[in-house]
């Protein structure tokens, strides 16, 4: 199965390219292109730029990559490694391009190692038309197939806005009395994703996602005068859904994600909540 696709017009590297594939979803979930890029040393994850050339969005070192795996979920994937101890999420992509993303992962496993890796031969039926490889059973490609809308099929399948907020209020149930009592002045608010200047503030890396955000004074600093302006809590739907398969994770992750934000209300950073092993 072929690893060097074509580069993406208007690129142009210097250094020999031993990988490059492209990726037809966007971090959000939405369609768009992005492609991997791998040299001797080196990741690379580059994204559509409008009417210019492509931008680098995440580099990363070969010997710093841990655990890269293919991880599946309806509709599609996500080509994943761990670094610093944080996961991070090179690249999305539909089904169509699932296997090719599987042998890419295998693939950084060796390299990652110093180690060789042999390419396996191509056995898989394409589109006539794009000349992707089709879903096993399936004549349809996702790729040339009508789409009359962006939002992936996977969040629509597990989960609608109604559920979603049914999920933060049962999480917000659960919290013990002697801590509601305290979050009298606190407004829980759910948004599609974070605003770019959230995720600076947020101090978010690339290729990292945010998925809740507390903005206010916490009880422990707080005064007379800081009591008159309500805090929030802010929950980012997409990011959490973006992590699940089931509903089950998703409710785990809202409650966990509810929980951790109300830690900072309560003026517990995330260094000693890394200490408490409360993540």
């Amino acid at each position: 199965m072929p690893l060097r696709e074509s580069l993406p017009p208007g690129l142009e590297l210097p250094e020999p390219v031993r990988l490059c594939l492209a990726a037809d979803l966007l971090p959000d979930g939405s369609f768009g292109k992005q492609w991997l890029v791998v040299h001797d040393e080196t990741l690379r994850v580059y994204a559509g730029a409008n009417g210019g050339p492509p931008e680098e969005r995440l580099a990363i070192p070969l010997r710093d990559l841990e655990s890269p795996k293919a991880e599946s979920f309806v509709g599609g994937g996500a080509l994943e490694v761990t670094r610093d101890g944080r996961t991070v999420e090179l690249v999305r992509y539909t089904s169509a391009r699932a296997a090719r993303f599987s042998v890419a992962a295998r693939a950084l496993v060796k390299w990652s190692k110093g180690e060789a890796f042999q390419e396996p031969e191509e056995d898989v039926r394409r589109c006539p038309r794009c000349g992707l490889p089709l879903q096993q059973g399936s004549r349809v490609c996702p790729a040339c197939a009508p789409r009359t809308r962006a939002t992936p099929l996977w969040y629509t399948m597990i989960m609608n806005e109604a559920e979603f907020m049914d999920l933060v209020a049962e999480a917000l149930d659960s919290v013990p009395e002697e801590f509601a009592r305290y979050l009298e002045n606190v407004e829980v608010v759910v948004e599609e994703r974070p605003t770019p200047e959230q995720r600076r503030d947020s101090g978010v890396r690339r290729g990292e996602l945010l998925l809740g955000l507390y903005e206010g004074v916490p009880l422990v600093e707080r005064s007379l005068y800081d009591q008159a302006f309500p805090d929030r809590i802010l929950l980012f739907r997409r990011p959490i859904l973006s992590l699940c398969r089931t509903r089950g994770q998703v409710r785990r992750e809202i409650r966990r994600t509810v929980l951790h934000e109300l830690a900072h209300h309560f003026g517990i950073s995330d260094a000693r909540l890394e200490e408490l092993e409360a993540y």
